[in-house]
């Protein structure tokens, strides 16, 4: 008598299958549901298919999508998230589904419009990571890959090269070529909810969904063999304490106003990779440097008249310079 009740476990999977093949049945019909403005809050935004667009999705009973059979002619369908896994595939690694569904959203409109929409990539030099290094990316869309390259640049937005322009609603992958020393400690995508899938740190690997306007996939890179140097101003005889001194090193700077012998005051400590940087004293009208000293190792190619010197840094270890200025 239960089966009179209640549906059984095979005739709900048929039931859930054929639902999914009505779905993609018709690609040139009208469209089969109207866009639900109640969807595009919070995990919703952007066009982008997570695993918590999937589990809004299911709070919301369903997902807005743009299904296409042929990759010409679009329909925009409503089905449940269960469902959507066959037009978008796994939502945690991006994978599977049909190539040229998407899901539907203030930012990819269905059908896509004829404007294509731009993809950048950006970077940030993290810590130890030199400012206008550059770094290679694999830009990987519809079969093709292309190759770009990315200057390091300052945070929080760091710089930003065109990767390409695509059809809204085309995923779009983005791996950055791995080099010796330095991890991606952050990848971030723009604006909210355009990511694909989910980000892979170890791999470098980021999918977007290309929008209306520029979606943007940001990389954050540190050294891992980085270390830290402070530096430290003396004022000196007739240098008058406060005085502001500024020091560039490996295309930062930093700027220490002048103390009282013997340690001075010291600057932020600088975050730079392995190596043998030179430090340059910006000049200062009316003044000199009288001695450069360090530790734990002295410097070496110490130049008074051009105010500078060379300073070891070892991974994980601080080292200090320290300018002692007079003026005559």
């Amino acid at each position: 008598m239960q089966r009179h009740h209640g549906l059984t476990a095979s005739a709900v999977a048929l039931i859930v299958a054929a639902s999914i093949v009505v779905s993609c049945s018709d690609a040139s019909g009208p469209d089969s549901a109207s866009l639900d403005p109640t969807l595009f809050s919070g995990e919703l935004q952007g066009g982008g298919w997570t695993p918590s667009v999937e589990a809004a999705g299911k709070k919301a009973g369903k997902i807005d999508v743009c299904h296409s059979g042929n990759g010409k002619k679009y329909v925009h369908i409503s089905v449940s998230a269960n469902a959507t896994r066959a037009h978008l595939g796994d939502p945690e690694t991006g994978m599977g589904g049909h190539s040229a569904d998407y899901r539907t959203s203030e930012l990819t409109p269905c059908p896509p419009p004829d404007e294509p929409g731009l993809v950048q990539v950006c970077k940030v030099a993290g810590s130890g990571v030199a400012t206008g290094a550059n770094f290679s990316y694999t830009v990987t869309a519809n079969g093709e890959e292309t190759t770009v390259t990315v200057p390091a640049g300052a945070g929080p937005g760091g710089t930003c090269v065109d990767a390409g322009s695509f059809r809204v609603g085309t995923d779009v992958t983005v791996q950055e070529v791995a080099q010796p020393n330095v991890n991606v400690t952050g990848l971030t995508v723009s604006p909210e909810g355009a990511q694909v899938g989910v980000s892979d740190l170890a791999n470098r690997t980021a999918m977007v969904v290309a929008g209306v306007g520029t979606t943007k996939v940001t990389y954050t890179n540190t050294s891992t063999t980085a270390g830290s140097l402070v530096i430290c101003k003396v004022g000196g005889t007739g240098v008058a304490a406060g005085t502001n001194f500024t020091f560039t090193v490996e295309g930062q700077s930093v700027t220490v106003p002048a103390g009282a012998a013997p340690t001075g005051n010291c600057g932020a400590a600088l975050v730079l990779p392995a190596g043998t940087p030179t430090v340059t004293e910006t000049a200062v009208a009316g003044t000199s440097v009288q001695s450069i000293t360090g530790t734990p190792a002295a410097p070496t190619n110490i130049n008074l008249g051009a105010r500078s010197a060379t300073v070891q840094i070892t991974s994980g270890q601080e080292t200090r310079i320290t300018f002692t200025n007079t003026a005559p």
